[in-house]
């Protein structure tokens, strides 16, 4: 029988890793055969910012794992300024839980950071979820529009700065996003720490490093085996969408689903739809 905890009521749990950070995590569902589905997330996220709506929908068929990695939220260490430290410092995290096999959801950020985690480690991810996310050195994603800069690397971002650059601006995305709002402040006991300045500045550096344009970096793609299902909005305005269609162009086993009316937090617009594919992709 599933567990009834749910994003909004799960413990938040830690675990000391070999690197001497102590990770914070929440983990629910109800462990199976299936390997647990770990969740890396986007830039300036922390556990809250998980949408209670879509960890809800996947731990209702398998174990979820949510973490923040060194140095974000409630672990301890410091933010790196790469993707690949990033990664490493994820590969500790799951050293330290004794996970033998996994299934990785990269969102944003994190999905440069799942992409480099299964080329250091390719034996330890069995499938890869990619959300609105690009390849190393895809396009137009050295730095952001000057309109996205000022509201993701804002001091304090607000509800309309996540609305800004999560979702469109059509009346239904609008409406679906001030929903996601709601829900991912519904958490009032026992919230995680939010994510400092320093760890902002140490991503935007990763990012940028990350998104400088080389298409030589694209041939990286072919060391990715594992079926890959790649999904975006079809107006990302963060990781522009085309770089999803070059993920499945240049993985060699790859899906794409791009959703209508919506951008960059489209898993937030139809969390129930992306749950489904989630759950039917690896279930194949």
């Amino acid at each position: 029988m599933l567990s009834t905890e749910s994003q909004l009521t799960t413990p938040n749990r830690a675990v000391e890793a070999a690197n001497g950070v102590t990770y914070a995590f929440r983990r629910l569902g109800e462990a199976s055969s299936a390997p647990p589905l770990v969740l890396l997330q986007h830039y300036r996220g922390n556990l809250d910012n998980w949408d209670p709506a879509l960890v809800d929908a996947l731990a209702s068929m398998r174990e979820v794992i949510l973490f923040d990695n060194a140095g974000v939220g409630g672990s301890s260490g410091s933010t790196p300024r790469t993707v690949t430290e990033m990664a490493h410092d994820a590969l500790r995290f799951l050293e330290a839980l004794e996970l033998q096999e996994v299934d990785l959801l990269g969102f944003s950020l994190g999905g440069f950071v799942a992409q480099e985690l299964v080329l250091i480690r390719p034996r330890l991810v069995r499938r890869l979820v990619l959300a609105g996310t690009g390849p190393q050195g895809g396009e137009n994603m050295h730095g952001f529009a000057d309109d996205v800069y000022v509201s993701a690397t804002r001091d304090e971002p607000g509800a309309d700065d996540l609305l800004a650059l999560f979702f469109e601006r059509s009346e239904t995305s609008v409406a679906a996003g001030w929903e996601f709002v709601q829900r991912i402040f519904a958490r009032s006991e026992d919230r995680d720490a939010d994510t400092t300045l320093a760890t902002r500045d140490a991503q935007l550096d990763a990012i940028h490093a990350w998104g400088i344009p080389d298409p030589s970096k694209l041939d990286r793609l072919a060391g990715i085996a594992q079926p890959v299902l790649v999904a975006n909005g079809d107006n990302d305005r963060m990781v522009p969408t085309r770089n999803s269609h070059l993920l499945v162009d240049r993985l060699p086993d790859a899906r794409l689903r791009i959703f209508p009316d919506a951008g960059h937090g489209f898993l937030f617009q139809y969390p129930f739809d992306f749950a489904v594919e989630v759950q039917t992709f690896l279930a194949q």
